[in-house]
């Protein structure tokens, strides 16, 4: 059909037509090939051939209708949420376009601009306006009784919002919504993004077999419909079930299996790299992920994303904290806390467990000289992840501070010489915190049989017989040392 418009466009004998209807036509017809030529694009990954497409269009657009720049638009969107290429430009020219549509009354533009908004704050980790804006939409789609698989895109955009804000129950509720609606609507994309964050929520609530049944109907989805480019992703979530059910001898295989190269890494496989350098670190091998994120580091730690790079600096920080640089650890830590504080981004930082918890108490608990680089609000925002861990009261424990990464010396009661193992201070940091056995098992990834274990043996080796014993065995033996 394009190709014959064009032709009889050639040929204005035989289609004759003023040259300002036929220059619209022309110009339209650039725009609607070049929504075709998007996705070739995409599949391809040709960054510098989109850029180029959405350079010519959006100056094609500039003073269309609403709809048509709402299709111009949408390849830069694509090249900055697909590549994650930063678009300054983006965001105020999507603002426009949402009042150009809700005053010509176009809810169908005015309803895609504010998905594509929603995600633009994802990126720019704005939390609160990318909720703001998922809202929003949902009710003015309430309103209007306008049914479109839109409306499950922002349910599902808002269950992220608030999961990333450690509310989970929203969160929950949000992607119920969501992949109802999307399931509905039969857009499969969409509902393996819901499929692989109701796998993550669950993680998170320690529902290992809730978060594998998502697996299972996110692979039967992309095995149906040949979805491969969400295999990444699906493997990064076989890999943290490996992890929270503590198969060990999975992790280590599922680590040797996935060979990963900076040079041809692409978009959708960024999160096989945070999930390698994650196990990892739950794996101790602390060196191995340090120079996984360094090798990786251009790719990562770039405006574009910022949710990914928050995701690789919190991992950054924790390596580095075990290498013993702690110079390095400190400025992370400062630049951390200032890119996640003003949105309340805390669940990036749950999601490490133990590792980050205990990170996070001795940079609490270290003297104020090198607490220096932490303005109050920062050291606020420390607080607040830790109470967020359940381990507040670490702050405030009479223990001798300690500086970030530097081990304490190994407790001993005088009626046994033989001190804690590093394992036994870690449990024993729960212990402080309030934390049954079954929290210590998840923590620290082990078996509820091996953390009854260790507490067994930190009752024996600081002579008591209870845990409340223990906490104060152990401070009375700290502040002696």
């Amino acid at each position: 059909t394009l190709a014959r418009v064009e032709a009889g466009l050639r040929s204005p004998q035989e289609v004759p037509l003023p040259e300002e209807e036929a220059a619209l036509l022309r110009r339209r017809i650039q725009l609607l090939r070049a929504m075709l030529d998007v996705r070739t694009l995409i599949r391809q990954a040709d960054i510098p051939g989109l850029r180029r497409l959405a350079e010519a269009v959006a100056s094609l657009a500039e003073h269309e209708e609403v709809r048509w720049e709402a299709s111009a638009l949408s390849c830069m969107f694509w090249l900055a949420f697909t590549f994650r290429q930063e678009e300054s430009r983006l965001l105020p020219r999507l603002l426009r376009l949402k009042e150009r549509a809700t005053r010509a009354g176009d809810h169908t533009t005015t309803l895609a601009t504010i998905v594509f908004l929603a995600h633009m704050y994802r990126a720019a980790n704005q939390l609160r306006l990318q909720a703001q804006e998922c809202r929003e939409g949902i009710e003015r789609a309430r309103q209007l009784r306008v049914e479109t698989a839109a409306v499950g895109n922002l349910q599902l955009t808002l269950a992220e919002a608030c999961y990333a804000e450690n509310r989970l129950d929203a969160a929950a509720d949000a992607l119920d919504q969501g992949l109802h609606n999307v399931r509905a609507w039969g857009h499969h994309d969409l509902y393996l993004w819901g499929l692989t964050q109701r796998a993550q929520l669950e993680l998170a609530r320690h529902d290992i077999p809730a978060a594998a049944q998502a697996l299972q109907q996110a692979e039967e989805t992309v095995q149906r419909e040949r979805f491969p480019h969400w295999e990444p992703t699906l493997d990064a979530t076989r890999a943290q079930l490996l992890l929270a059910g503590c198969d060990h001898v999975g992790v280590d295989r599922w680590l040797a299996q996935t060979e990963l190269d900076p040079q041809t890494l692409t978009p959708n496989q960024d999160v096989l790299v945070l999930t390698k350098a994650r196990l990892l670190i739950a794996r101790q091998r602390y060196g191995q992920a340090l120079e996984t994120l360094e090798r990786f580091a251009p790719q990562f730690d770039r405006p574009g994303h910022l949710p990914t790079t928050i995701a690789f600096l919190v991992l950054l920080l924790v390596a580095l904290d075990h290498a013993g640089r702690q110079e390095q650890a400190q400025e992370v830590a400062v630049r951390l806390f200032k890119l996640s504080e003003p949105e309340d981004n805390l669940r990036v930082f749950l999601d490490i467990g133990a590792p980050m918890a205990q990170l996070l108490a001795r940079l609490a608990g270290a003297p104020d000289g090198e607490r220096a680089a932490l303005s109050p609000r920062l050291a606020a925002f420390c607080a607040k992840l830790l109470a967020a861990f359940g381990a507040a009261q670490w702050i405030s424990a009479p223990s001798s501070p300690r500086p970030l990464a530097t081990p304490q010396p190994a407790l001993a009661s005088s009626s046994s010489p033989e001190p804690l193992t590093q394992r036994e201070h870690e449990v024993l940091r729960f212990l402080a915190a309030g934390a049954s056995n079954q929290e210590i098992a998840d923590q620290l990834v082990i078996s509820l049989a091996t953390a009854k274990k260790h507490v067994s043996n930190i009752l024996a080796k600081l002579g008591v017989t209870s845990r409340a014993q223990a906490i104060a065995r152990a401070r009375d033996l700290a502040e002696r040392s």
